[in-house]
C-alpha cells in the first residue's frame, strides 16, 4: 500500500543518508565539524536533486479541479474544505482519526520528553 512504500522510502533514506555520513567521515578522517560540514553537502545536494529539479522541470499546467465560491479567497477556501474533510474522517472514520491525532501529537511528545530529560540530566543529575 502507499503507506508502506511511503515507510520504507522514508526509513531507507534516512539509513542511506546516516551510513554515507558515517562511512565518508570515518573513511576520510573528518573533525566533527568537517562531518557537519559534509552533512551539510549532502542535505542541500539531495535537496537540489530531489525537490528543486523536480519542482521545476516535472511539474505541468493542469485545469483546476474546483472553483473559489464568489466571495471567498483561496485561503479561507482551503482551511474550510480542511475543516470538512476533517469532520468527515472523525465520523466516518474513527480509527483513522485516532491514528491520525497520534501521528499529528507523537513527534511534539518525543522531541518534548527528550528535550526535558536531556535538561534534567544535565542540571540536576
Amino acid at each position: 500500500s502507499y503507506a508502506t512504500n511511503f515507510n520504507v522510502i522514508f526509513y531507507a533514506s534516512l539509513f542511506s543518508y546516516g551510513a554515507i555520513v558515517i562511512i565518508v567521515s570515518d573513511h576520510l578522517d573528518l573533525s566533527e565539524m568537517n562531518t557537519i560540514r559534509f552533512a551539510q553537502i549532502v542535505v542541500v545536494l539531495a535537496l537540489l536533486i530531489f525537490w528543486v529539479y523536480p519542482w521545476t522541470y516535472l511539474f505541468t499546467n493542469r485545469p483546476k479541479l474546483q472553483e473559489i465560491p464568489e466571495g471567498q479567497s483561496l485561503f479561507t477556501t482551503g482551511f474550510a474544505a480542511t475543516w470538512n474533510t476533517a469532520k468527515e474522517v472523525y465520523v466516518e472514520f474513527p480509527d483513522l482519526w485516532a491514528f491520525m491525532m497520534s501521528l499529528i501529537f507523537l513527534n511534539g511528545a518525543i522531541f518534548s520528553l527528550m528535550t526535558i530529560s536531556t535538561t534534567y540530566m544535565t542540571d540536576v543529575l
